[in-house]
C-alpha cells in the first residue's frame, strides 16, 4: 500500500510519534470513536487516498487534501494509516505480537 518513498518516511516518522500530515483534532476525533476494524471497502478508500497522497510533494498539499475530503473518509485514513505503522512495529518486534 505504501506508494513512495516520502510517505514511507512520513510512516516513519508515524512509528516515532510525530505525525505532520494530521492536525492534533483529526487524531483525538478518529481515535476516540471506536470504529469497526476496516473492511474492504475501507481499505481500498484508504489505498486511494494514499495514492492522491503520494502524487502530491509538498507537505501542505498533502494536509490540504486530507482537508478537502469528508470526515469520515479522513477518520478512515487516519486509522488505516496508524494501522500500517502498527503492522511496521509488529514486523520489526514480533514479540509484540
Amino acid at each position: 500500500m505504501i506508494c513512495n518513498e516520502q510517505m514511507k518516511s512520513l510512516i516513519e516518522l508515524g512509528r516515532h510519534g510525530h505525525f505532520p500530515l494530521f492536525h492534533q483534532t483529526w487524531i483525538e476525533e478518529a481515535t476516540r470513536e471506536k470504529l469497526a476494524r476496516p473492511n474492504k471497502a475501507d481499505q481500498k478508500k484508504a489505498k486511494e487516498i494514499m495514492e492522491k497522497l503520494a502524487q502530491h510533494k509538498n507537505l501542505d498539499r498533502k494536509r490540504t487534501l486530507l482537508l478537502s475530503l469528508p470526515e469520515n473518509e479522513r477518520k478512515v485514513f487516519i486509522k488505516e494509516f496508524f494501522n500500517i505503522i502498527e503492522q511496521s512495529i509488529l514486523e520489526e518486534r514480533p514479540i509484540f505480537q
